[in-house]
Order: C-alpha cells, then sequence, then structure tokens
C-alpha cells in the first residue's frame, strides 16, 4: 500500500513468470517503477502503459501481469486498471462482486490495446480484495471457476475484520488444495469517518450509544476484542457525564467523538458541559470507571474545568489478536440516527430447598441498575446460597459492577452465600477480571 497524498492511497498486486529468487527479484523492480509512477501523479492506467514499456526492458518481466487501484479514502472513489490480472473483489453488506469494465493485457507484450481504467463508488466498511492468481486457479479447471469459488467462499464475510477476513478466506479456499503457484492476498477497508453526537445527559441513552457503536466498529473492521474494549471505555467515560455532571434537576447534555486513525488505533472523546456534583453517598462504583478507562486504554486525559469535563484517550489493536469483529445488521451499519432504547432487563429466579437462581437478562448499566437494584437486594435477604446468573447479561458497566458489591454485602449481612455465574469466555467474565471483582466475589465459570 502507498500514501500518495493526504486522501489517497494506491494498493497493487502483481504476477511475473516463474518462481524462486528471479522472479523476485523481476517483482521487485516492476513494483519498485510502478509505484514511482504513481507517486509521479499518473492515474493507475497511465501508470501501468508506463510500466509495460520498463517492463519490455526487464529481462524475465514479459508476460507479468499486474491490478492497480487508487483509493481516495475520503471520497470513497476507487479507481481501478489492470494488466492481464483478476479483477479485484469487492465485499460489502450486499455480498462480493468483482469489479469490472477495465481492460487491459499482460505487460511487454507487442501490439496489445491501451490500458482503460474504471471508477466507482465504495460505501464505508466496504472492502477490496486483491491476489494473486495462484489463490484461484487449480489444474484441470476454468479460472471462472475459480473465481466463482473465491466469491462464494467471500459471501458472508464482509462483517469479519481485515485480519479475520483474509485469515478465514485462505482456510475456505485454500484448505485441502493442491496450490501449484503463491498465493497473496491484500484486504484494504474502507473504514467510516468518525463517530460524533452530542445528546441529553439520561441513563437511557447510554445503550443507544452501545448500538450505534456497535454498528460503527463493524464497518471500520474492528476486532471483536477492540469493540468490546470500545464499548466499555466509551459507555463509562459518557456514564459519568449522565450521572455526575449535573445536578438533579438540571437537563445538561454531553458530546462524544470516536474515529480511527490511520494507525489503527481508536481516538475517543467525551464532554460535558456542566459542574460536577458532590459524590452520593453509597456509590460503591465511583471512581472504578475511570480505572477502567486507564487499563484498556492509552494517553488518558482528563481536563476538568467549572464548565464542563472533558475526557480523551486511545485505544490500540492488541499484537496478535486477530478475532472476528462484532456483526452488525444491513440496517445497523452506516447509521448516524439514535434513537434511546428500552435496556429490557430483567431478573428471572428458580428457587429450590438448596439455593436461589437469579439470572439477570439485558444490560446492568444505570438505566439497568436503576430498573432492578430494589428486586434484587430484596431477595437476597434470606439465609441460604444464592446465585447470581451473568451469562445472559449483556453488558456490564461499573455501576453494575457497584450493584455487585451492595448485594455481596447484603447478602453476607442475611448470612447468605453469594455466588457469581459467567461464561469462561464473553464480556461480563472479561470486565470482572478487568476490575479484579472476580477476587473478592466467588465467581464460578460454565464451560
Amino acid at each position: 500500500m502507498l500514501q500518495l497524498d493526504a486522501t489517497r492511497v494506491a494498493i497493487a498486486v502483481g504476477d511475473v513468470v516463474g518462481q524462486g529468487t528471479p522472479a523476485a527479484a523481476v517483482m521487485g523492480q516492476l513494483r519498485s517503477a510502478l509505484a514511482g509512477y504513481l507517486l509521479e501523479g499518473h492515474s493507475p492506467a497511465a501508470a501501468l502503459e508506463h510500466l509495460d514499456r520498463f517492463a519490455a526492458r526487464v529481462p524475465g518481466a514479459t508476460a507479468s501481469s499486474a491490478a492497480c487501484v487508487v483509493l481516495d479514502h475520503h471520497t470513497g472513489e476507487l479507481c481501478w486498471a489492470r494488466a492481464g490480472h483478476p479483477a479485484p473483489l469487492v465485499l460489502d453488506t450486499t455480498g462480493a462482486r468483482y469489479l469490472d469494465g477495465a481492460a487491459g493485457t499482460l505487460l511487454a507484450i507487442t501490439g496489445r490495446a491501451p490500458f482503460t481504467e474504471v471508477r466507482t463508488q465504495l460505501a464505508p466498511g466496504a472492502s477490496v480484495l486483491l491476489y494473486t492468481d495462484g489463490l484461484i486457479e487449480r489444474r484441470g479447471e476454468v479460472i471462472d471457476d475459480g473465481l466463482a469459488r473465491l466469491a462464494a467462499a467471500a459471501h458472508d464475510l464482509p462483517a469479519l475484520s481485515p485480519d479475520a477476513l483474509a485469515d478465514q478466506l485462505i482456510h475456505r479456499v485454500l484448505d485441502g488444495a493442491a496450490c501449484t503457484d503463491d498465493v497473496a492476498l491484500v484486504v484494504a477497508r474502507l473504514i467510516p469517518g468518525p463517530l460524533q453526537q452530542r445528546l441529553p445527559a439520561r441513563p437511557e441513552q447510554l445503550s443507544a450509544i452501545r448500538r450505534v457503536t456497535r454498528a460503527w466498529a463493524a464497518t471500520a473492521g474492528l476486532s471483536g476484542t477492540l469493540t468490546d474494549d470500545l464499548q466499555l471505555t466509551l459507555g463509562e467515560a459518557a456514564a459519568n457525564a449522565v450521572e455526575h455532571a449535573y445536578s438533579t434537576e438540571a437537563l445538561g447534555e454531553f458530546s462524544y467523538e470516536i474515529a480511527r486513525t490511520d494507525t489503527g488505533a481508536i481516538e475517543v472523546g467525551v464532554q460535558d458541559f456542566g459542574a460536577w456534583r458532590p459524590e452520593p453517598a453509597g456509590n460503591s462504583h465511583r471512581g472504578r470507571g475511570l480505572n477502567l478507562i486507564a487499563s484498556l486504554g492509552a494517553n488518558v486525559q482528563l481536563s476538568p474545568s467549572p464548565t464542563g469535563t472533558g475526557i480523551r484517550f486511545q485505544l490500540r489493536p492488541q499484537v496478535g489478536i486477530s478475532d472476528q469483529a462484532t456483526r452488525a445488521s444491513p440496517a445497523e451499519m452506516g447509521t448516524a440516527e439514535i434513537a434511546p432504547i428500552p435496556a429490557l432487563l430483567r431478573i428471572t429466579s428458580a428457587d429450590t430447598d438448596h439455593e436461589l437462581r437469579l439470572a439477570i437478562h439485558g444490560d446492568l448499566d444505570l438505566a439497568g441498575v436503576s430498573a432492578t437494584r430494589a428486586e434484587l437486594l430484596a431477595a437476597l435477604t434470606a439465609a441460604r446460597t444464592i446465585v447470581v446468573d451473568l451469562r445472559p447479561t449483556g453488558y456490564l458497566a461499573s455501576a453494575g459492577i457497584g450493584l455487585l458489591i451492595d448485594a455481596a454485602e447484603v447478602a453476607r449481612a442475611a448470612g447468605s452465600t453469594l455466588r457469581i455465574l459467567t461464561d469462561s469466555r464473553g464480556l461480563t467474565r472479561r470486565i470482572l477480571t478487568l476490575t479484579e471483582l472476580d477476587q473478592v466475589l466467588s465467581v464460578t465459570e460454565a464451560h
């Protein structure tokens, strides 16, 4: 990938005749020459015209192929051309499709027609795939069969992060196949612009933010782990603004912004416009949200002032982590509308002679805690074993952590034994570990 200017990048893939060191040397020369032509300002087709003349003077370069795309990541415009190379594949919410219209034969072939180029538009979240023919060719079959196989394998993968998409596609297409040629695959994702909103400082907005952030993360190609980190940290920063920035009588607002940088990091900012009220008595989760942000984020900057408090931080992809991005529905992807959605949190119970099991369904954020606090604590006053099942719980904020701490105190005073049940892997289990609550409470994992 080659950065051409502030908004445009060039991506090229090629193939040469032969294998081994001589072929690699030829490809190195062609790659450097093409990069130079593109940096001089030539369009993809014009750059291939120059590359064709260069290839005619390089021993071993005759009949090489190349595909070249220039993508403007600000406008989404993609311009592409090819010299005898398979067409790029585009993945988006509609599925998989090959780019068409650009024509051109192999490099350094006498009497060829001029290379042509085509412009098209990509939507945020779309991925463009460039590859070598080793990925699609099989001995004894026509190339159209290989192209159809590749498109079919990629059809349901657009929501994966680029790394996971490449891994899964290679696995599907090449698993058990007898490859006779080298394979190269490049996946480039057009990330969306920053997500920015200014909202009423009300608890019911927090679940709506999570929904829209989840959709933005899917189009931005975030891994599942990075998506979880974004949901946790942004949720805590927003909850602080909702809970602490304004008096109970005031109707305030807060704003937030998330953006992906060129390095893959996520920039997050939350700003309120009030003067934080005194800490209420018995607030068992005060400060835990900031601690969670500090543990997951980098370059954390807290800026309190008489006219409002802001917090900014970065989230960085974890090296070596290549997991599946959280999927978003086509209706969610790219939406900028935020409408409050009820948490729909409820408690179901199963009472036996030996234990009471309370399953919490929904999101334990500020709104969820307010809706269920009295019911949960009232159920803990009898002396017996009580299991709080968090497996149906979709989200656990620091307010929910505070509720679990209060629940443990109530159970202890009543002479009860309180246990927390979670999945062995999942968001709620991860939050318990990050906040070290698993060291304080009795946590049991269901495998």
